[in-house]
């Protein structure tokens, strides 16, 4: 069964489901989307013959440590209380502390556990500043090894490690 067909089965699942309901329907077709990307993963590993393929494997209540709300702009994720608390879809409004202040539009919002704790991540869309013009011309080789990149005037500079 392939994404799409699991697609056109959630509002039958949900009406047959109390539980599911709550749940933003956004948020049910990108656990489909995660699904439906580890068994492509599998398959590309089982047709690639190296190693184990590794099936995907069943993550029951206790092992499902995130959700993704990916419109969350428009359906399910909003600051409130001057961004102290933020409210979201099916389960009410949330306690939030934020290291910095959100700049622009949130486009998508994850709530993931790590241990006991809850974090939320908010991805949001910036207008870009414009560089101020100047008149120095730069080159830069991207992708030298070992280096991310080199510039014209001999500078190195190291890939990001996240």
């Amino acid at each position: 069964v392939g994404l799409y067909q699991q697609k056109r089965y959630l509002p039958q699942i949900r009406e047959e489901l109390p539980q599911y309901k709550r749940v933003h329907s956004q948020v049910l077709q990108d656990v489909l989307h995660r699904v439906d990307k580890a068994f492509q993963g599998f398959f590309r590993r089982l047709k690639a013959k190296k190693g184990k393929a590794g099936y995907p494997r069943f993550k029951g209540q206790g092992r499902y440590d995130s959700f993704t709300f990916p419109q969350a702009y428009e359906t399910g994720v909003k600051l409130q209380d001057g961004g102290r608390r933020v409210l979201l879809y099916g389960i009410g409004s949330v306690k939030v502390k934020l290291h910095r202040p959100l700049e622009g539009k949130i486009k998508t919002a994850t709530v993931k556990r790590e241990g006991e704790h809850w974090y939320i991540i908010f991805i949001t869309e910036v207008d870009p500043k414009p560089l101020p013009p100047s008149e120095e011309a730069i080159g830069i080789d991207l992708g030298t090894n070992p280096h991310f990149l080199v510039t014209s005037e001999g500078e190195m500079v190291e890939a990001p490690r996240h």
